[in-house]
């Protein structure tokens, strides 16, 4: 094994740890595992698109390609692992048509979306036609891994009621996707890129995002969110809060049509791995429950 072979598995399994909801790969076959896993695709990504943009931008560029190629690599692994089974990741052979189909659905667009990335790594650039592929398709991906993933919800919950509980982790859930989403709109802004659209879908998801984690801390009835459940989840939510204070000024200027320069890039940029980070450590917490 190569030392750059190396390092891409060393961050695939980083990654791995950071976007499931066990920590450690074990092959060990849970239905939830498979459903956070299916999940966790469409926060990567989201991640992806962030990771291609900043190097279309020149930021930081060996750091975010390396990144950029660890990410795909452990996508592409998970999608063909949810379908035919992965022993090292945990997962089992689909026998769900509905799931399969719908991962079928996800691995059509992932064919362009990842000619567009692969192309950057001999090169180390991005071009306008790359961003625009990939911003195109980052959506429909998301979307086909959700309906994937509501196939197997529908199988842990039948014949039984979902719980408040049970909502509320979702949701939580749904925050690491958020941190990477208004990343990528922060990010197509900065680029010029569908500006006037990137800045509507990144107000949505700044109020999204803000709504949700002061209902995560306090509960919300509207949202069905019951307040932090534990002392260690309410402490962690509260670093999350603390880091969102320093992000949340900078993608609303963005929001708002206030100038991006290059330091404002690097400032979102730095905040938004460790909201990543204390928001999918909140998520670990409500898995000790």
């Amino acid at each position: 094994m190569t030392r750059k072979s190396a390092a891409v598995l060393g961050s695939c399994i980083a990654i791995t740890a950071l976007l499931t909801l066990t920590g450690p790969l074990v092959a060990e076959y849970d239905l939830k595992r498979t459903i956070s896993l299916a999940q966790g695709q469409a926060v990567l990504a989201e991640k992806m698109s962030k990771e291609l943009v900043l190097v279309a931008l020149e930021v930081d560029t060996e750091r975010n390609l390396k990144n950029l190629e660890s990410s795909r690599a452990l996508f592409e692994r998970t999608l063909k692992g949810l379908r035919d089974g992965d022993a090292g990741l945990g997962l089992p052979r689909s026998t769900s048509r509905d799931f399969i189909d719908n991962l079928g659905k996800a691995g059509e667009l992932w064919l362009v979306y990842d000619a567009a990335i692969r192309t950057s790594f001999a090169s180390g650039r991005i071009t306008a036609d790359q961003v625009g592929t990939v911003a195109d398709l980052t959506a429909p991906i998301t979307a086909a891994m959700d309906s994937a993933v509501a196939v197997l919800e529908s199988e842990t919950s039948e014949g039984r009621l979902v719980s408040l509980l049970d909502a509320t982790i979702e949701l939580a859930g749904r925050q690491r996707l958020l941190t990477q989403k208004m990343s990528r709109e922060f990010l197509l802004i900065a680029y010029g890129h569908e500006v006037d659209k990137n800045r509507r879908q990144l107000k949505e998801s700044i109020a999204q995002f803000d709504r949700t984690l002061d209902g995560l801390i306090s509960g919300n009835t509207e949202l069905r969110l019951v307040p932090a459940p534990s002392a260690e989840i309410k402490a962690q939510m509260r670093k999350v809060a603390r880091i969102w204070d320093t992000f949340l000024p900078i993608v609303t200027t963005a929001s708002k049509g206030g100038e991006i320069d290059r330091e404002t890039i690097a400032r979102m940029a730095s905040a938004n791995e460790p909201l990543l980070e204390a928001v999918s450590a909140a998520r670990l917490s409500y898995n000790s429950l």
